[in-house]
């Protein structure tokens, strides 16, 4: 995996926004300013494909169910539902290709 987390996590929810622009307001820094939006996408962005990148490292490790379990509730006391994972899916995907 490419090792520019941010540029990837910016084109991965460029593609889930256009998607679906109604999961934009599920972020909390949605209604920031814009200069304070794109700083926190992009922390965010990072994030999300440190955690991607972290993961795949840690397939067929003991380890990894607990912490995608926390990760889900994490993002289900977030107000993220089941099917908001297949946007995300293929999202990723078509920032991967």
């Amino acid at each position: 995996m490419d090792p520019s987390f941010e540029e990837q996590g910016l084109l991965l929810f460029e593609k889930v926004f256009d998607m679906a622009p109604e999961l934009k307001k599920l972020f909390k820094f949605a209604d920031y300013p814009p200069v304070e939006y794109e700083l926190e996408l992009r922390k965010h962005s990072s994030g999300v494909f440190k955690a991607v990148d972290k993961s795949l490292q840690q397939i067929g490790t003991e380890i990894i169910a607990p912490r995608l379990q926390a990760l889900g509730s994490r993002h289900k006391d977030r107000g993220i539902a089941v099917g908001h994972y297949a946007i995300i899916g293929k999202s990723l995907l078509l920032t991967l290709e």
